[in-house]
């Protein structure tokens, strides 16, 4: 156990106590792999310029609010903005009909716990976080329709959601 000073991107230094031992230079390797990222200031700031600008997107839109504590909802704002935007970015990309990516959008923008937001964010490492999304919710049930479109987004099976979708 060694009280380290880590130089951080951010060009801030802060004091580190890095456990552990030391036989192969374990805690130099570790104080050198912390100093890849801002110092924790430098971070939080940056978390809560994120939220900030999140929370502001969701308002000017007119997202639903999300229900948990403070903190929570502020990361959980983070994860639904990259989420939707990642949603938006293969609905361009693979061609995907207006009516359903609406539907899956609306099917996002649902879920109003914050805690399962977050609780997306983890899931099946072979899923996108949109499949994780809509498979892992247990306040709304989801049908097998939405994993087998959520498993392939490329697959045409718009004509099952909606009758606009064919």
């Amino acid at each position: 156990m060694a009280w380290y000073t880590i130089e951080h991107s951010c060009g801030h230094a802060s004091e580190r106590q890095i456990y552990g031992t030391n036989v192969h230079g374990e805690r130099e390797r570790k104080a050198a792999g912390l100093g890849r990222f801002n110092c924790p200031d430098c971070a939080a700031t940056d978390r809560a310029v994120t939220s900030d600008a999140a929370t502001g997107v969701a308002d000017e839109l007119g997202w639903p609010g999300l229900l948990g504590s403070q903190r929570q909802v502020e990361w959980a704002q983070r994860l639904r903005l990259e989420t939707i935007d990642e949603l938006d970015r293969i609905c361009r990309t693979t061609g995907m009909p207006e009516a359903r990516h609406n539907w899956a959008r609306g099917v996002l923008l649902a879920q109003t716990s914050a805690e399962q937001w977050i609780g997306f964010r983890g899931g099946n490492p072979n899923r996108s976080r949109i499949e994780n999304c809509l498979n892992l919710t247990d306040l709304m049930p989801v049908p097998d329709l939405v994993r087998a479109w959520a498993a392939d987004p490329a697959r045409d099976i718009a004509d099952a959601f909606c009758d606009e979708c064919r």
